[in-house]
């Protein structure tokens, strides 16, 4: 997968529920916000192609900043995300280094690794940056 393309299409237009409260250019459109051309279970556009028909940059970036888009409409303050997917690990401690050989493990060795990792900037930083530098991340 490439960042171009998160997940792939069918799962997306199966997943991403669209809840359109107006005009997709309200950004209100989650297959707006996925990159998608809005699927029939679309209230407001019934499957027509949106206004709004770039894709939706996935940025990292902090709670204060807004992701990039690649029209001119107007900025969404919110976070793109693809998945809620949760994973529970089992772990003796919450160390940093625990916590990385778990995701290495348990998640990078299942759906192998991400192009982005988006981290809460904690004080632990340095062993994820290590092991990201590692993996090419």
């Amino acid at each position: 997968m490439s960042e171009a393309d998160p997940a792939p299409k069918e799962l997306l237009q199966r997943y991403v529920s669209c809840g359109c409260q107006g005009p997709c250019k309200s950004k209100r459109c989650n297959c707006r916000k996925a990159g998608l051309k809005c699927n029939p279970a679309c209230k407001v556009c019934r499957g027509k192609s949106c206004n709004n028909s770039k894709r939706w940059t996935a940025t990292e970036h902090h709670d204060s900043e807004t992701p990039t888009t690649t029209d001119a409409c107007e900025e969404d303050g919110g976070r793109v995300s693809f998945t809620k997917w949760p994973e529970a690990i089992p772990v003796p401690n919450q160390e940093t280094q625990t916590v990385a050989l778990a995701l290495l493990d348990y998640v990078f060795s299942r759906f192998g690794v991400y192009m982005k990792l988006q981290l809460d900037r904690g004080r632990n930083i340095e062993v994820f940056t290590q092991l990201m530098e590692k993996l090419g991340m």
